[in-house]
């Protein structure tokens, strides 16, 4: 659904007036679309990929330090993040569709990149205990989903939506210290938290071109 008047209401329309705008169903039934398809293959992959072989990958970066359990800190801050960037976005219903819309293609190209790379865990990983991850693991904590970061991939796509101002600041440093709360805990290799941004960046890109194109009107 291409970027269209969704947001160009006048101040005065209010966030109410930006989710009457015309188009508006029509790119909530894309969205949703995309969001279940990119959620429903995500899902069934990572369980499927738990039970693949994989390699081990040299890391020096944690091989020089032993991991700390950060859980307890990690999934507050993932679902507080997510929490923050999605209200904010529901003001200006065309960035919350475009941040979706990207989230839905992420999914899909993380599904081909942990088909194409399977890797087995650090050795010397602590599982992350994210209880909605484990609820699509089936009680289980996930632990091969790895190549790339998907928590820092979907928080710093929320940094991207984002307009200018302190929420955008506020999501990238929790964009950071999630990533980098995986890397102590070793529940990912630097290289799934180092690659996620810039996969975030160009599905945001993607999604933002076709979404300006004629084709997706």
């Amino acid at each position: 659904m291409a970027e269209q008047n969704s947001d160009s209401q006048s101040p005065a329309m209010g966030h109410r007036g930006a989710w009457r705008a015309p188009d508006i169903p029509s790119q909530a039934i894309f969205t949703a679309l995309a969001l279940a398809a990119g959620l429903a293959a995500q899902g069934q992959f990572v369980l499927y990929n738990e039970s693949q072989a994989g390699i081990v990958l040299p890391d020096p970066i944690l091989d020089s330090f032993a991991p700390v359990d950060v859980s307890n800190l990690t999934f507050p801050l993932i679902y507080g993040a997510l929490v923050l960037g999605i209200a904010a976005l529901a003001r200006k219903p065309s960035l919350l569709f475009h941040a979706l819309q990207a989230y839905s293609l992420l999914a899909l190209i993380r599904v081909g990149m942990m088909s194409l790379m399977p890797l087995d865990p650090p050795m010397t990983i602590i599982p992350l205990r994210d209880p909605l991850v484990e609820l699509i693991g089936r009680g289980a904590p996930l632990t091969r989903d790895l190549f790339f970061s998907g928590h820092t991939g979907t928080l710093f796509l929320l940094f991207l939506a984002q307009p200018q101002g302190r929420i955008r600041s506020i999501l990238f440093v929790l964009a950071m210290v999630v990533g980098s709360l995986t890397v102590l805990q070793h529940t990912h290799y630097v290289i799934d938290v180092a690659v996620a941004p810039f996969v975030a960046y160009g599905c945001y890109r993607l999604v933002g071109r076709w979404r300006m194109s004629p084709h997706s009107r």
